[in-house]
């Protein structure tokens, strides 16, 4: 997001307070270890996050419990929300910058080029004689 900085101004208000949050990267971790971040350490986070939250729902009196409940969830969510509101920032970015121009007279043509000659090949092969051993 660095090389975004002047387009924060653009954003829309919610996506500026989300990431004004603090960072939790996986830029600079192989794509590998993204995947296993996303489909295991998250979902053990979350169960462990869970079990903290039942804990001090139990464990705390009254207004402390609620209170102590919200902010952890909050935290967690703000934490989700961040590093998707980056990815899809990122990926919007990435497709404006990069957008593909289609010719497609040009891939018309290449394609009824290849078309004729599977074609004439297909009517080559058979005329010529086949020879039995």
């Amino acid at each position: 997001m660095s090389d975004d900085a002047g387009n924060l101004s653009d954003l829309p208000l919610t996506y500026r307070l989300i990431l004004k949050f603090p960072k939790l990267s996986l830029e600079g971790y192989s794509e590998k270890f993204q995947g296993l971040f996303w489909v295991v350490l998250l979902p053990i986070f979350l169960l462990g996050d869970l079990c903290l939250n039942l804990l001090l729902l139990v464990g705390l009196p009254f207004p402390t419990n609620y209170l102590a409940f919200f902010v952890a969830t909050s935290f967690v969510i703000m934490l989700i929300l961040r590093i998707l509101v980056e990815q899809t920032l990122s990926t919007s970015n990435a497709m404006l910058k990069e957008s593909h121009r289609w010719d497609v007279d040009k891939a018309v043509q290449s394609y009824l080029k290849i078309l004729h000659k599977e074609k004439h090949d297909d009517n080559a092969a058979k005329k010529t004689p086949r020879t039995n051993s």
